[in-house]
């Protein structure tokens, strides 16, 4: 029966493409749960990261104020400026990668996540800075790096102190 065929023909192509919207859905809601789970871990990250923010900022006042006591007491400041930063989520998952650092160790194993940055107009200034932040009842002195010392074979030279802010 030719009308039988075309009925065929046309059930076919009726099923064929309704497998081919299904398939298109499919495709659109993996996209679309994909899209979701990295807005969620996106969301996650900014929740793990956000009390490094506060941290930051709230150092960098402090030490703009220690700067500026001693403006205000018409003294030399060794604090010339004061900056802060967190770093990024690819720069965190970049250098946990370099150093076999498990997600899930991140907050433990890397310990620049927050930093700040405090500059010296003189290299003597750095001493004093260091036995200021050593003096701090907030910040707890985990490690010291010299690299005014001991400056590294590219020439760079600064002083890193790692601390915990309690």
């Amino acid at each position: 029966n030719p009308i039988f065929h075309t009925q065929d023909l046309c059930l076919r192509t009726l099923d064929t493409n309704l497998m081919c919207e299904s398939q298109k859905l499919s495709h659109y809601a993996q996209k679309m749960c994909a899209e979701m789970e990295i807005k969620m871990e996106i969301q996650l990250w900014k929740e793990i990261l956000e009390p490094y923010g506060q941290a930051v900022d709230e150092l960098v006042v402090k030490f703009n104020h220690i700067k500026r006591e001693y403006q205000n007491g018409r003294m030399y400041s060794p604090i010339e400026s004061v900056s802060g930063r967190v770093k990024s989520i690819s720069s965190i998952m970049e250098k946990a990668q370099r150093k076999n650092v498990k997600i899930e160790e991140i907050e433990e194993k890397i310990e620049d996540i927050a930093g700040i940055r405090i500059i010296c107009q003189f290299v003597e200034d750095i001493n004093t800075v260091v036995k200021i932040i050593k003096k701090r009842g907030d910040l707890e002195v985990k490690q010291e790096k010299d690299y005014i010392t001991n400056s590294k074979p590219s020439g760079y030279r600064s002083y890193h102190v790692i601390a915990y802010y309690t």
